[in-house]
């Protein structure tokens, strides 16, 4: 048995951790290797470029090779390479942004186009480029060993892939057909695959000879019809079941399902494991890198038994500092992540209400924590805030009341909080036993 996953992104790792929790410990496999998988997960491509050095660290975004004179500046949440005033390269940086750690280096022509894209890994090596045309098109991708040997180079318009391996050259006409031979070389078990998108990796195993069983954990939303590529999944002769975490999407599949397709879709769900149990204080946490966040200073003035805890990875506006003057208020320009770890340990409630983008997975970081997180609709960041705690901004007097009650009436907060476990799918581990059997 493998996982085959497509992208290693949050709802992958939610349902990979679920795996591994329920007792399903086989390989798990990621097609698109962006260098900073976690330790332990296969790639089709890093496995022909050989042995990294694991002692190695992510390049800092200020040593990326340039030519002598040229500049490098940095944000937090990118960077730019100038030679003197003209712009030469954009640099991205790995989650979480805040480190700096260099995931690829677009370098720009004098027009200010994109004619090559480098990429990097966690050991700061650069495994891979790929060119494009004068019309910011793809045109090959070469990935170098780690002896700096050219070891697959993939050709964006043809779809063909050569892999130089043990002293021959393999010739792919597809995707499909590299990773399938990779998944034989690596010697991997494909009697049972799972995996969660009906685009590559279900492609991949739908060929296996040797597959016999799959299943797909369905984490996308559903729309009029049943998509062709599971269409084809239920009328193939081999064992396939659809497992669905999503219980609004589950619900909304069954009546475009036959009778006989209902028996192989199931609802499933995610196993978490939390951090540290609630403690019921008044301590209320926001994190931004905005000071636009929504209501603010009224919930500061009409709750003043709670304190509010607001942290910055920067500086903060005059807008942000004047709150300051109320006595229930703690600020927190540049924060360390010392000082952020243990606001997550000692606030129990997480306030979604900044504009602009989310940092630091704020909210699945306090659900992991158990806070009781309140957002309103015009600032929430993730499904994880449970809808009864979501409201629209101007029922703001209405989550103030909420918050003032659940420091009051603890039975309240634990029933809140199991309803953002269920808004989040929750399950148990018999579950994951139940579907996979």
């Amino acid at each position: 048995m493998i996982n085959l996953f497509d992208h290693y992104n949050q709802l992958t790792k939610d349902l990979h951790q679920s795996l591994t929790l329920a007792g399903y410990t086989h390989p798990t496999v990621v097609i698109d290797d962006n260098g900073f998988l976690p330790e332990g997960i296969h790639s089709p491509y890093m496995y022909f470029l050989g042995q990294e050095n694991k002692q190695a660290k992510a390049l800092y975004f200020n040593q990326v090779k340039t030519p002598k004179f040229w500049e490098i500046k940095g944000t937090n949440t990118s960077g730019e390479i100038y030679c003197y005033d003209e712009k030469r390269a954009n640099i991205f940086y790995a989650e979480p942004t805040h480190k700096r750690l260099v995931r690829t280096v677009e370098w720009l022509d004098k027009a200010n186009i994109v004619r090559c894209v480098d990429y990097y890994n966690q050991y700061g090596r650069q495994y891979a480029r790929t060119t494009y045309n004068t019309k910011q098109e793809p045109i090959v991708t070469t990935y170098y060993h780690v002896n700096g040997t050219e070891v697959i180079v993939e050709n964006h318009k043809t779809g063909n892939i050569l892999l130089s391996y043990r002293e021959k050259i393999y010739t792919f006409k597809s995707k499909i057909e590299f990773i399938r031979f990779y998944l034989n070389e690596a010697g991997f078990d494909c009697e049972c695959v799972i995996y969660n998108t009906l685009a590559l990796s279900f492609l991949v195993l739908y060929g296996l000879q040797t597959l016999k069983k799959g299943v797909l954990f369905w984490q996308e939303p559903i729309h009029d019809s049943i998509p062709g590529n599971m269409q084809t999944m239920f009328n193939d002769n081999r064992e396939f079941k659809v497992a669905v975490p999503d219980r609004s999407v589950y619900e909304k599949m069954q009546p475009l399902l036959t009778d006989a397709q209902k028996t192989k879709v199931s609802l499933s769900g995610y196993i978490y494991t939390y951090k540290r149990d609630n403690h019921y204080q008044p301590n209320a946490l926001v994190l931004t890198n905005s000071d636009q966040v929504e209501h603010l200073e009224d919930f500061i003035q009409e709750l003043p038994h709670i304190t509010f805890h607001v942290a910055a990875l920067t500086e903060m506006s005059n807008r942000l500092t004047n709150l300051s003057k109320y006595t229930n208020v703690r600020l927190y320009q540049n924060v360390t992540m010392r000082i952020v770890d243990k606001l997550f340990q000692n606030c129990d409630v997480y306030l979604d209400i900044n504009h602009a983008n989310e940092i630091l997975y704020a909210t699945r970081r306090a659900f992991d924590y158990q806070l009781l997180l309140f957002s309103f609709t015009n600032t929430k960041h993730s499904h994880f805030v449970s809808p009864d705690n979501n409201y629209p901004s101007e029922q703001w007097k209405n989550m103030s009341q909420k918050l003032s009650d659940v420091f009051s009436n603890r039975q309240l907060f634990d029933t809140l909080l199991e309803k953002q476990k269920y808004a989040a799918h929750q399950v148990g581990v018999q579950s994951y036993h139940q579907l996979l059997r």
